[in-house]
């Protein structure tokens, strides 16, 4: 996105300098790194039913050659969005060698310079009390183009998702269950952290992240494909085995028998090879109760 000569071009050696130190030495251990990776799996997963319902095209990186690193959000033909985390209590907007209004007054510099493109910064701490001190003191310098969030840390990410609603009900609309337990919604959340740490290095697309994710955990994640049905002549034989209801939702048949008695869902969606595989299987041996569709399951 930006390289050593547009740095030095738009501002000094001195500053190139800072910025290449400052993209050798990452992320400041373990903890910093895990906020960081949830937090960009949270704006993944809130950013999930445009990417697949509407084509959204986005990008994704982190840990470039930027004054605000952490996370940048590329939606063409508007504003770029760059994200710093903080996760301490202790934030000041004007302290340190290399403070961070600063940085965020030469990012915005930059993408004008650079991409002839406007910014939104965005200051992301895990302290409700940081972030209200932070928030009444943007720095007139930087005011027009900066926000300051909340987003919580724990190093448990389903602790995360508990305490951020929107979090949580991107999960669930990912997931290949209506109604997922806890269990299944903290595998959506680590697949989706795998593509990111494998991927976040390339700008890849969101929808790229998102069928990462599916190919890491294809029984947990939502068919990502529309209009989706069951072959007709396997409808019919589901239709007439007494006692059984079943429902196709998000690509995954979800079967129930006897009230409740038994249920399940085949660790495959619709659309897959092991689904067809199984719906043939379904029309050769054409079940007529319960007991013999189980076999076939």
């Amino acid at each position: 996105m930006y390289t050593s000569q547009d740095i030095e071009r738009c501002f000094n050696a001195a500053t190139r300098q800072y910025l290449e130190n400052k993209n050798r030495g990452g992320s400041s251990g373990q903890k910093g790194t895990r906020y960081e990776d949830y937090f960009a799996v949270y704006k993944i997963a809130q950013l999930a039913p445009q990417i697949l319902e509407t084509g959204l095209v986005v990008y994704f990186t982190g840990q470039i050659l930027a004054f605000v690193d952490d996370l940048i959000i590329d939606i063409p033909s508007q504003p770029l969005q760059h994200y710093q985390l903080k996760n301490t209590k202790t934030v000041s907007w004007s302290t340190g060698p290399h403070p961070i209004q600063d940085d965020f007054a030469n990012q915005h510099h930059l993408n004008q310079a650079v991409c002839t493109r406007a910014s939104q910064l965005f200051l992301v701490v895990a302290d409700t009390t940081c972030a209200a001190t932070l928030r009444a003191s943007i720095p007139p310098m930087v005011q027009a183009f900066s926000q300051v969030l909340y987003f919580p840390y724990s190093p448990d990410i389903l602790s995360v998702v508990t305490q951020v609603p929107d979090f949580h009900s991107a999960l669930i609309y990912l997931s290949a269950f209506e109604a997922p337990e806890p269990d299944k919604i903290d595998f959506v959340a680590k697949a989706l952290i795998g593509a990111w740490i494998t991927s976040s290095a390339s700008n890849p697309s969101g929808h790229h992240l998102l069928t990462q994710a599916q190919s890491q955990s294809p029984q947990y994640i939502r068919s990502f494909q529309p209009d989706l049905d069951l072959d007709p002549e396997v409808k019919e034989i589901l239709k007439n085995i007494e006692d059984l209801e079943y429902n196709l939702a998000k690509g995954f048949l979800h079967w129930d028998y006897a009230n409740g008695l038994q249920s399940g869902t085949p660790p495959y969606s619709i659309e897959t090879a092991p689904f067809r595989r199984l719906q043939e299987r379904i029309k050769d041996r054409r079940p007529a109760t319960f007991e013999e569709l189980e076999n076939l399951l």
